[in-house]
């Protein structure tokens, strides 16, 4: 709500304000706009649904990740949506076929990209590069069952640490909330290690951004540090998250799982022992990884730099539809 509020100074048309979840639900069902852009899944398949009052609004979904919307979200999801701004073209091609395979009314599926990526990408832009001495290895797990934290953490730290590399565990806010005995363990044991830090600060985004490699499991931050820098993830393979269970129907592989090859590389649970030669082997190709990350996210990435234009200009279009549309019926 702070930065809602902070444009709101200078914009006297935008008129934030909060409401709980129980009057959201009435609300939602008495919503008499022409456009609602939501970041919310599943409308109509739960307690919060369309209109009663108006058949005629535009639904927009806006996707919170740049992966698969077909493994990561529940089976039917985006069913009551009219339009979609799609992240990339894996996004628009899962929808697409989706709706072929499950016999569904098509949406608008708008080429947008990603907003939060194009802000990262230009704040990482101003920032000073420098050529660390030290190669800086960032560890930041998920927040799901059996992720880096419960089930390799220390495996990895102790294959790493006197390797002469500045090592960083970012836990997820959720470990720090849920965990802290967990945390302050880590930091008790890891103390004489001065190697490695375990960082529960989350005020500041330069510890990812300075960091020289990544660690991750299926952790959507993966593409945020890689499509932001450039620069290679290790994905060690625990179990995956799926959301959907019929992902397979559609016949599309989930970018979650192809794009681990593209922009790193995959040790599974047996490989932890590996850990320190293959990340010495990644960072002695980071040039490479350079490279193929910028073609990749280029590829795969509708209009970067540009993305909120394209957006507010697809809604501000619906809009001035939908006041033809009222004007004409007069």
């Amino acid at each position: 709500m702070i930065r809602y509020s902070e444009l709101q100074k200078k914009e006297s048309k935008i008129k934030p304000y909060y409401i709980g979840e129980k009057k959201l639900i009435t609300l939602m069902m008495k919503m008499d706009a022409d456009v609602v852009v939501m970041t919310m899944p599943d409308i109509e398949n739960y307690h919060i649904k369309r209109s009663y009052i108006r058949k005629d609004i535009n639904y927009v979904y806006v996707p919170h990740g740049m992966d698969s919307l077909n493994m990561t979200m529940r089976t039917g999801s985006m069913d009551h949506y009219d339009s979609v701004l799609c992240t990339g073209k894996i996004q628009k091609e899962e929808i697409e076929k989706t709706e072929e395979v499950y016999n569904l009314p098509k949406k608008e599926l708008v080429e947008w990209g990603y907003s939060l990526l194009d802000e990262m990408r230009e704040d990482y832009a101003k920032m000073p590069k420098k050529e660390n001495d030290i190669k800086s290895i960032l560890i930041a797990p998920s927040w799901q069952k059996d992720n880096i934290v419960d089930s390799c953490l220390e495996d990895i730290l102790d294959n790493l640490k006197g390797h002469g590399y500045k090592i960083t565990v970012r836990p997820h806010p959720q470990h720090v909330r849920y965990m802290p005995e967990k945390m302050e363990g880590l930091k008790e044991r890891y103390k004489n290690d001065t190697d490695i830090e375990i960082q529960t600060d989350f005020s500041s985004n330069s510890t990812v951004f300075e960091a020289d490699l990544m660690i991750t499991d299926w952790s959507g931050i993966a593409y945020e540090y890689a499509y932001t820098t450039c620069k290679p993830v290790l994905f060690i393979d625990t179990p995956m998250k799926i959301m959907n269970p019929e992902y397979k129907k559609i016949g599309i592989e989930p970018l979650n799982i192809w794009m681990r090859y593209e922009i790193g590389r995959v040790l599974k649970l047996d490989e932890i022992d590996k850990t320190a030669d293959t990340a010495a082997k990644m960072l002695a190709a980071s040039d490479t990884y350079k490279d193929s990350i910028d073609r990749f996210v280029k590829e795969y990435v509708y209009n970067l730099g540009s993305s909120a234009s394209v957006g507010a200009k697809y809604i501000i279009q619906e809009i001035q539809k939908a006041i033809k549309r009222h004007k004409e019926q007069e």
